[in-house]
């Protein structure tokens, strides 16, 4: 994401059709989910789809959605990847980050609950007596 400031206004960009970077999932996943996440990558490399996947499979089960716990592996993940309204499958194919945001969306609980409320800074914290 880059932000620009024009005027008196501030823009982000997003670039949906660029490729997902090992740099930017990992400081992703560790900005949100801080350093309990379990996802450790290798910087600077571009994520093929089932890179991302798997990698995806090794945060703490915490943080998934019902979904992701149906999806073990490429083949049901292909299956949802078309429900998602996604196209191209290919496993090996470098992940464009549009996808990663709907696959996040889709598999992660991004946004809270009632177990993991989030504050106003987006940082979660988890609440034992909520279940």
């Amino acid at each position: 994401m880059v932000g620009k400031a024009e005027g008196w206004a501030n823009k982000m960009f997003f670039y949906p059709d660029s490729l997902v970077m090992d740099t930017e999932l990992t400081l992703g996943f560790s900005k949100y989910l801080g350093k309990g996440s379990g996802l450790r990558l290798p910087p600077g490399k571009e994520k093929t789809i089932s890179s991302c996947f798997y990698k995806m499979k090794t945060v703490k089960k915490i943080w998934w959605k019902i979904e992701l716990f149906s999806i073990n592996n490429i083949k049901d993940l292909e299956k949802n990847w078309k429900t998602w309204g996604l196209e191209n499958f290919n496993p090996d194919r470098f992940m464009t980050r549009k996808e990663l945001c709907v696959m996040l969306d889709k598999c992660f609980m991004l946004f809270g609950s009632k177990n993991l409320p989030m504050d106003l800074n987006g940082k979660l914290s988890f609440v034992y007596g909520k279940f």
